[in-house]
């Protein structure tokens, strides 16, 4: 008996229909029907979760679906490969990062690294980041990313001194010269931010470890 026969044959045994057990299971119904129809499995914690609602064992509710096996061994494949991509990308992100500082204070033009610096935020985003793994939580966390983003607006204030904010060449329109300064300002706004969440990445992040290294 395949996973999901298995499946919709313990919730008739128990007399229960597709929108009871998922209720229980806070899922929709339409997600425990995707299950008894074997177009898509649960997670491992669901599983549990599942076992527990129909007082059955794992071994039970499983019943040698190589199927159910196959999935669960390219879920591990799959995470696997999302470690890699968040190690090489915190690493990125350090290094862009200090490149980034030791540049801008020598006043070199570093717009390229900003982008570079957002693509690799994505990057880490996408990579499975574990913030519940972060040390710091609640408002000390707030209060931290509130001190990096001040000193980031300190440092920018300070690299960028030396550089108008306004057009310094032929004497524009008032809308045009109001547009480069709101243009100007927003830039080094964004810039702001992209810098503290690439520091908050850089101090506190952390991957969750893999599983041969548990």
């Amino acid at each position: 008996m395949s996973f999901a026969e298995n499946l919709k044959e313990l919730r008739h045994r128990r007399g229960m229909t597709q929108a009871a057990i998922a209720t229980q299971l806070h899922v929709s119904r339409k997600t425990v029907s995707s299950w008894e129809t074997g177009r898509t499995y649960p997670d491992v914690t669901m599983l549990v979760h599942i076992s527990d609602a129909y007082q059955v064992s794992l071994d039970s509710l499983l019943k040698e679906d190589l199927g159910l096996l196959t999935h669960f061994q390219q879920q591990d494949q799959a995470n696997l490969r999302r470690q890699r991509w968040g190690r090489w990308s915190l690493a990125v992100n350090v290094g862009a990062v200090l490149m980034y500082y030791f540049l801008a204070f020598l006043r070199v033009n570093v717009d390229w690294l900003s982008s570079l610096l957002l693509l690799n935020l994505i990057v880490l985003w996408q990579s499975g980041r574990q913030f519940t793994d972060w040390s710091p939580k609640g408002w000390r966390m707030v209060a931290i990313i509130g001190a990096v983003v001040l000193v980031n607006v300190a440092f920018m204030l300070m690299a960028y001194a030396h550089v108008p904010l306004a057009y310094t060449g032929t004497q524009p329109s008032s809308d045009f010269a109001v547009g480069v300064v709101m243009g100007r300002l927003f830039d080094r706004a964004g810039t702001v931010i992209i810098l503290s969440l690439c520091d908050t990445f850089a101090i506190f992040g952390r991957m969750a470890p893999s599983r041969d290294e548990n």
